[in-house]
């Protein structure tokens, strides 16, 4: 059975098939820079896979992503005037901020859009016509990502090595 909406506001329809939630503790997403509606749209989308919450404020997003540690971010553009660039930089500078995955969710199909997002940390980019299983499979990577590096959930590098004798 298919999961679909039609997001008013960017003319796409989303269609993916019900996703099984990732094992162990529930992940969080972060979205922000989103219009109410796409917002909306990608909560549906997401909460069977994931907890989702929303800031609207970069400041608000920067503190929440500190408390809440979440496993991903969805960033869908600019935010109190800041273009994504700068979005990306107050991440990057946050202390424990910078290991969480961030998807950028572009309002256009620009290279310079892809580029500017690539070059400040995120881990991808869609256009905004990206279909629901293109999106779904990236906030899967992140997560799993987030989760075998993260300090949070152990990583890979700190786990125990069994003796090779």
């Amino acid at each position: 059975m298919a999961i679909v909406w039609r997001d008013s506001d960017h003319g796409a329809l989303l269609a993916a098939p019900q996703d099984e939630p990732i094992e162990g503790e529930r992940p969080t997403m972060l979205l922000l820079g989103f219009e109410p509606a796409r917002a909306m749209t990608l909560v549906r989308l997401l909460s069977p896979l994931v907890r989702v919450r929303l800031a609207t404020r970069l400041r608000d997003a920067v503190d929440m992503a500190r408390d809440l540690q979440p496993d991903a971010i969805a960033l869908g553009g600019a935010i109190d005037g800041a273009d994504v660039a700068t979005v990306l930089a107050a991440f990057q500078a946050g202390a424990m901020l910078e290991d969480i995955p961030v998807i950028v969710l572009a309002a256009g199909d620009g290279d310079a859009s892809e580029r500017d997002a690539l070059r400040g940390g995120a881990l991808a980019w869609l256009p905004h016509t990206a279909s629901a299983e293109a999106l779904l499979s990236r906030v899967r990577l992140a997560v799993r990502m987030r989760r075998s590096y993260s300090p949070r959930w152990g990583s890979a590098a700190t786990a125990p090595t069994r003796d090779p004798r």
